[in-house]
């Protein structure tokens, strides 16, 4: 505790952010104190932000992102006029 509020070590710039080439272990150096209530909570979805924007692009430039699949494989087919039909039964739903 420092003081009589609990805190904990961040890292200032998130682990899934570094460099991966870089293996060197942690230091204090690397990080900064934050209060748990006050602080690390928001740094912490900020940093997820940040991960998450950083991952779509990574899969954005190595076009990484599944194409989305056909509807011609789709149990059920939506015909022009906005009706859905079961490819099965022929039924419309």
């Amino acid at each position: 505790m420092l003081g009589k509020k609990p805190f904990e070590v961040d890292h200032t710039l998130p682990e899934a952010l570094r460099d991966h080439t870089r293996r060197a272990p942690l230091t204090a150096a690397d990080g900064k104190l934050l209060g748990k209530a006050c602080c690390h909570a928001p740094k912490t979805a900020d940093d997820i932000r940040r991960i998450r924007k950083a991952d779509r692009q990574r899969d954005q430039f190595t076009r990484a992102v599944k194409p989305k699949a056909s509807l011609s494989n789709s149990r059920f087919k939506k015909r022009m006029d906005g009706t859905v039909v079961d490819r099965r039964t022929g039924e419309t739903l």
